[in-house]
């Protein structure tokens, strides 16, 4: 019988109460801009020219975060809670996040590198991948995306050429995506840090201020 991976869905079962908070957070924003426009005249007629733009937005979010729970539901079904890492090209990785949450997909997102192994448990790290990409989409929505392993797969990054982060930032980010408070995440990354750490992974974050941000986790194994 072979050896047991770490169960991974166990430390995001742990932590899946505030994950879920967090989730719920995002989603209500959408919601409570939604009823702001429809329920209250006084708000909405100060600029009536723009209220179906506003409303349009206001449900493609609601569609978003609503699609992101879902990827989170299959992240964590009984498949993932018993996956063993294993060697898969990086484009098999690639394809199943898209599945899992196609939205951030259909932007200007690149995917080098397709070929090369990587060795994960295949749908938590789709899960992450696919929360980077949200993420970076989300934070700068008209940036080029970048997507694939490093290092001879030891590594999988997700750059854009956004406007960057400060230092200051980047070290923050890092240090939640490590471990430490997790207050500024939503329910995407808040989830990603726990399954890259339930597999025994790390994080980098780096940015050049106006020239992209950088994130990057390891996969499970160093070396293969």
């Amino acid at each position: 019988m072979p050896p047991r991976t770490p169960d991974i869905p166990a430390a995001a079962r742990r932590d899946l109460p505030g994950v879920m908070r967090r989730a719920v957070h995002d989603l209500t924003q959408p919601v409570q801009a939604l009823r702001m426009m429809l329920a209250l005249p006084g708000v909405v007629a100060d600029d009536a020219r723009n209220i179906p733009d506003k409303l349009g937005s206001a449900l493609d979010e609601l569609d978003a975060r609503l699609a992101q729970m879902q990827a989170l539901a299959r992240a964590l079904d009984p498949v993932a809670e018993t996956e063993p890492p294993r060697a898969v090209p990086f484009s098999d990785l690639a394809a199943l996040a898209r599945r899992l949450n196609p939205a951030p997909w259909r932007g200007a997102v690149r995917v080098l590198n397709p070929s090369c192994p990587v060795r994960v448990p295949p749908r938590a790290a789709a899960w992450v991948l696919s929360a980077l990409v949200d993420n970076a989409a989300r934070a700068r929505p008209r940036s080029r995306i970048v997507v694939g392993p490093r290092c001879g797969g030891r590594w999988i990054v997700v750059a854009d050429d956004g406007d960057g982060m400060t230092a200051a930032a980047c070290g923050d980010l890092a240090d939640v995506l490590a471990g430490g408070p997790g207050a500024g995440l939503g329910g995407g990354l808040s989830l990603a840090r726990l399954l890259v750490g339930g597999w025994g992974g790390a994080w980098r974050v780096s940015a050049r201020p106006g020239g992209g941000a950088r994130i990057a986790f390891s996969t499970a194994t160093t070396a293969f």
